[in-house]
């Protein structure tokens, strides 16, 4: 915990030196999906503001921040078996992490939602906001697209681990959810539960035993089959979503573009 606390006080530390300030801070990856295993590391992820003054210059600021710390004795090199990363942070700036809030992609609309390390009054005022402006049909597209793209790329072309298998099922089950719902549940421990997967809870077993890079030989017809039943599921569970007018969009793009306005005015260095 403290080791913990240190590091997020680095992280602040990088962001000011960026001309920043944090806006929300939380635990995504297998700790918020709910599959880490002993030697999983921690992925922290949130949004930032830069100074408004760093936004009024010919410079054009680079719109995220990353600091990443290697466990001990691991390189790149050993990224192929391990997860050489002990703390991995990734923040993006406010009018990045708005854009891709308004667009629904799904894992801003997680790291948005979920509990907090670091929140803020900008942070809570963004939940507020949103909470009138989700975009289901970006987070459907969002979430059955992140699915699509590890089962072509990964289990399809033969590197079939059981992490991979869990993040295409984690994908379809949660974005099946938020058509269901309109809400956001990442945590695909308890989406199993609700909808009585028990080959999704066998692999999330699998995971936290430590053999999640392994390729599934034994069962992977079954876990096959799991996956191209969700992936009809979702697909037909879709198909009720209403069409979104170009006319919502614009009016959801004012009420944002109005409230960054008060945001950017409220932090410029050297002015009141």
């Amino acid at each position: 915990m403290a080791e913990s606390a240190i590091y997020v006080g680095e992280l602040k530390n990088k962001v000011a030196d960026e001309g920043g300030k944090i806006i929300n801070l939380m635990i995504s990856g297998s700790h918020l999906f709910g599959f880490e295993s002993p030697d999983s590391d921690t992925d922290y992820r949130g949004c930032y503001q830069l100074v408004t003054n760093k936004l009024l210059t010919t410079r054009k600021p680079r719109d995220f921040i990353e600091y990443k710390l290697f466990k001990e004795g691991m390189t790149l090199a050993d990224t192929d078996k391990y997860d050489v990363y002990d703390k991995e942070a990734v923040l993006d700036e406010l009018n990045k992490e708005v854009g891709l809030l308004l667009a629904g992609n799904c894992n801003h609309w997680e790291h948005l939602t979920a509990d907090q390390l670091i929140t803020t009054e900008t942070h809570r005022e963004m939940q507020k906001i949103f909470e009138t402006q989700i975009n289901i049909n970006g987070i459907y597209h969002s979430y059955r697209g992140m699915a699509d793209q590890n089962n072509r790329k990964f289990i399809r072309a033969g590197k079939h681990s059981v992490k991979k298998y869990l993040y295409v099922l984690r994908g379809l089950m949660a974005g099946y959810w938020a058509i269901d719902t309109g809400t956001i549940q990442p945590n695909i421990g308890l989406l199993a539960t609700e909808y009585g997967s028990t080959v999704t809870e066998e692999l999330i077993e699998l995971k936290k035993r430590g053999t999640e890079k392994g390729l599934v030989n034994k069962n992977k017809e079954k876990y096959d089959r799991e996956v191209d039943m969700w992936f009809k599921l979702i697909d037909d569970h879709a198909k009720q979503l209403p069409i979104i007018e170009q006319k919502e969009v614009d009016e959801r793009r004012s009420v944002l573009d109005e409230w960054i306005l008060k945001k950017r005015l409220g932090f410029i260095d050297g002015y009141k």
